[in-house]
């Protein structure tokens, strides 16, 4: 299969410049650069930075803010900012010696703020697991950082790369696979999904059935 490689298109205005032309290297035959359209494989676009030539603190922090990801009902990954921000207000509330998470003069039921915390700890294990499942098989070319970088990407589904994962061997890419799909889909509704019985009543509510008799 052949690679099918898209030219960029771009708009000649009369507030266009040089910028496009000069800072991210296109080229055009047009005089000034006003707009660029392009496609790109991923909902993050393109980077305009070399990732790789970042340094180690610089990419642990996009990992964690990747690791967070989006809103919940976006098209975005990650354990969601809702999520973390159920998880370090109900710290507050705790240092703040109170039983309870409160958002806003408003009350956080306890079934939610358990749900934030298996959420977090389910997709730190995936993140981080397959992170150093990564690591351990391709050790020679890849440090570790770069693979905790790649593994928060893969499970926020953001798209951004250092350059590493055409290095990686078939396994890799299939275990980073799972971690986009646990990503996306969440990682407490993908395990209740797996773990759900079919014949499991126990919490079922059922409609009440009235019979005339007598």
């Amino acid at each position: 299969m052949e690679i099918l490689k898209l030219q960029p298109i771009f708009k000649d205005y009369i507030w266009g410049g040089q910028r496009l032309r000069e800072d991210f290297g296109f080229q055009s035959y047009l005089p000034k650069l006003a707009e660029g359209w392009m496609l790109a494989c991923h909902q993050a676009g393109m980077n305009t930075i070399d990732l790789a030539a970042c340094s180690p603190i610089s990419k642990l922090l996009m990992s964690v803010l990747q690791f967070i990801g989006a809103a919940p009902g976006s098209t975005g990954g990650g354990v969601k900012v809702t999520t973390f921000a159920v998880l370090i207000l109900t710290i507050r509330s705790v240092a703040q010696g109170r039983d309870d998470c409160v958002i806003g003069g408003h009350h956080i039921e306890s079934k939610t703020v358990y749900r934030a915390l298996t959420i977090i700890v389910i997709g730190a294990v995936a993140a981080f697991g397959s992170a150093v499942v990564v690591y351990y098989n391709t050790a020679e070319t890849v440090s570790v950082i770069d693979c905790i970088f790649e593994s928060c990407s893969a499970f926020g589904t953001v798209g951004l790369s250092v350059g590493v994962t055409g290095q990686l061997n078939t396994g890799a890419k299939l275990l980073y696979m799972a971690c986009m799909f646990m990503g996306r889909v969440g990682p407490a509704s993908l395990a209740i999904s797996l773990t759900a019985k079919p014949d499991d009543n126990k919490r079922k509510v059922l409609p009440v059935g009235h019979i005339n008799v007598g």
